[in-house]
């Protein structure tokens, strides 16, 4: 929705103003009417962005976010005032994408918004979880214990990322290695080696011909096919960013036979970490579903948690909902329903947050495992070839 700066002033002279997000700016009128102010100056929001300012613009690192919740609930535990505890905090950030967005908040606050308005004006920066956890934890006065709790959910966040990462890197760096001395040696150096044999006008072996043939199309066609690749690798990504591109994309990766046990496993553990979080800190139950939805990063899985969500506002509690989705494993089903029976929904997703996020590091560290048998296998039995093609017709001149 847009956003309005506005200034009103009520009968005893009292002046406020600040920054309302709204869908029209009858919308302002509205909410300074019922707070008995009558109004001054309403006018759209207008945020000035420098576009080649990539640090400011880009989005904030979970690091980030982590070092941020951490730090305010420690000033916020002193008996620092939420204004100072944010001019604290932001002389003490280095990211200048977060600094921005702290100085954002102040900015809004110092105008007269509540911390949870000032949040909202920036939640295209900052995640959908954290507006509303903020938003929890100040109506109810246990901000700092919102903030421990986004700090634990960031930190697990973080944690799972890296070992992913961290398990994948090396395949990938090997593979692209590999690739990069394929096309050279196809390129540059068997193309000498086939002016030999030419020269010596040789019959050629089944493996020097295979080789010749693929390194003769590397030669002609190796720019034209790297740029299709690379056209048809822009137009899924670009399809990919479509409402219903993204929605086919991320249900194919709900049923890829390989793929979707680990998409439903980061789904589940996104799940149970963001639910129990939310729960624990007060968050009605529909909205918790609601809100986790959005931060599950699969458009198939959102569009079912919504339709869930629609079925407990209409009576029927989460366990069949979420089983009809499919979305999910069985045990994460099994867990939900002995909570919902237990009445211990948020203890039961907290432990099977728990349970998710150690099934990926080991499964991610099996494939990881697997993978690099095979990739050396590959590697070698190419080198292989290469030297076979090439040594076989070389053997034949002397």
């Amino acid at each position: 929705m847009p956003k309005y700066t506005y200034k009103g002033k009520n009968i005893y002279g009292d002046v406020t103003e600040g920054v309302y997000e709204a869908p029209n700016e009858q919308g302002v009128l509205d909410m300074l009417k019922s707070r008995n102010f009558y109004v001054l100056e309403v006018k759209p929001l207008i945020e000035r962005k420098d576009l080649l300012d990539f640090e400011a613009n880009r989005k904030i690192p979970t690091k980030e976010l982590m070092n941020f919740c951490k730090q305010f609930s420690v000033i916020l535990r002193a008996g620092i005032p939420v204004l100072h505890a944010l001019s604290m905090v932001e002389s003490q950030t280095e990211s200048k994408a977060m600094k921005n967005v702290i100085t954002g908040i102040m900015k809004d606050i110092r105008m007269g918004s509540s911390l949870t308005q000032a949040v909202k004006n920036r939640d295209d920066k900052l995640p959908v979880l954290m507006v509303y956890m903020i938003e929890a934890g100040e109506a109810s006065g246990t901000l700092d214990r919102s903030l421990d709790a986004l700090y634990l959910h960031f930190e697990k966040s973080y944690n799972t990322q890296n070992k992913v990462k961290s398990a994948m890197r090396y395949p990938v760096i090997v593979i692209l290695v590999a690739l990069v001395v394929t096309v050279f040696l196809m390129i540059v150096v068997v193309p000498t080696f086939i002016g030999i044999f030419k020269d010596n006008a040789m019959d050629l072996p089944l493996p020097t011909k295979i080789l010749i043939g693929v390194s003769d199309f590397f030669v002609k066609y190796g720019v034209i096919t790297l740029l299709a690749l690379v056209g048809l690798f822009l137009i899924f990504k670009l399809y990919s960013y479509t409402p219903a591109g993204a929605l086919n994309v991320d249900r194919i990766k709900m049923r890829l036979p390989v793929f979707s046990k680990m998409t439903k496993r980061n789904i589940s553990a996104r799940f149970a970490r963001t639910m129990s979080t939310l729960l624990a800190s007060g968050v009605g139950i529909t909205e918790s579903l609601d809100i986790t939805s959005r931060v599950l990063g699969n458009r198939y899985a959102e569009e079912q948690l919504q339709e869930v969500r629609r079925q407990v506002i209409a009576g029927r509690g989460i366990y069949g909902p979420l089983k009809d989705t499919a979305c999910f494993p069985e045990m994460m089903e099994n867990m939900i329903m002995m909570g919902e029976e237990a009445g211990n929904i948020e203890g039961m997703l907290a432990n099977a947050a728990g349970i998710f996020e150690e099934e990926i590091d080991t499964s991610t560290q099996k494939m990881t495992d697997m993978i690099q048998p095979f990739i050396i296998i590959f590697l070698g039995g190419m080198v292989g070839f290469i030297i076979l093609a090439v040594a076989m017709p070389l053997f034949s001149l002397y």
